[in-house]
């Protein structure tokens, strides 16, 4: 029985070893307040009059329906989303402070975004 005990303290303490050698880095994306004054710089997703803001590096699984305008604001950001009702996931890239417009696009707004990753 000790030896047993050994061996599963002696597994524990080299994961655990591992896991403190290998940290892994901590992202914190969060939503922020849109009324303030240097929100442009934000990553900002528009549904009708609705705005979403969203700061910090980091991935977040969100679910914004009817999308028709995305600026990227200071950050390089890939969005995932369905286009249609029952369509496909698509994903994209949108570099610093360029837009994504619903309005100019064949298809118009997207159905629904469901992550958003900033990098």
């Amino acid at each position: 029985m000790k030896s047993y005990l050994r061996k599963a303290l002696a597994g524990c303490a080299a994961a655990l070893a591992v896991m403190v050698a290998f940290p892994t880095p901590a992202f914190a994306i969060n939503h922020a307040d849109c009324n303030v004054s240097y929100s442009r710089e934000f990553l900002q997703i528009f549904n009708g009059t609705d705005r979403h803001c969203f700061a910090n590096g980091g991935t977040m699984n969100v679910a914004i329906y009817g999308v028709g305008l995305i600026s990227a604001g200071n950050n390089n950001v890939a969005i995932e989303y369905i286009d249609d009702l029952g369509g496909p996931a698509r994903a994209m890239l949108l570099p610093k402070w360029n837009l994504w417009d619903g309005s100019s696009q064949s298809s118009g707004n997207m159905h629904k975004v469901y992550r958003i990753r900033i990098v």
